[in-house]
């Protein structure tokens, strides 16, 4: 089964399906064999600008030092990272956008997740918490580790 984030778009009236789009957590096939072509499609402007420059760069220093096959070789690493990191790039994105993330959902297909979304809260109205037995204990607090993050998207720590 494979993970899919849920985006809604900003200004968004109940669960309405207009511009609602699940994003696949994990590798992108499609994103690894053509990186630069993926990005364009998903607006990645930056990423596309940085993958183009990287695969220049590599193109230029193996043809100086007479390198072809480690340049070939750091470009697959760069597919690679594309295919990796390229759908937490696509989704940091719709962030900046206004998109807000509702929550992930485990489906066998993109249509899947769909319909379990939207079929399990298909009513509008709010949730009723049902009332505590238990008083709740706090929970200690844990000093952040110190390191950065995998990636080029930060995640934000939680305590």
């Amino acid at each position: 089964m494979a993970s899919f984030v849920i985006m809604e778009p900003p200004a968004k009236a109940g669960k309405n399906a207009e511009g609602t789009l699940f994003v696949r957590d994990g590798f992108s096939l499609l994103a690894f064999f053509v990186p630069f072509l993926w990005l364009l499609f998903h607006r990645l402007w930056f990423e596309a600008v940085l993958v183009v420059a990287a695969a220049v760069a590599l193109g230029l220093a193996g043809d100086h030092w007479n390198l072809a096959g480690t340049a070939a070789v750091l470009s697959l690493l760069v597919s690679v990272l594309v295919g990796l990191e390229g759908n937490n790039w696509r989704i940091a994105a719709l962030r900046r956008r206004g998109y807000a993330e509702k929550g992930v959902i485990e489906a066998d297909s993109r249509e899947e997740a769909e319909i379990r979304y939207f079929a399990g809260g298909a009513s509008d109205e709010a949730p009723v918490a049902a009332p505590a037995t238990q008083t709740a204990r706090p929970v200690p607090f844990a000093p952040s580790r110190p390191g950065g993050t995998l990636g080029l998207v930060g995640y934000p720590r939680e305590h």
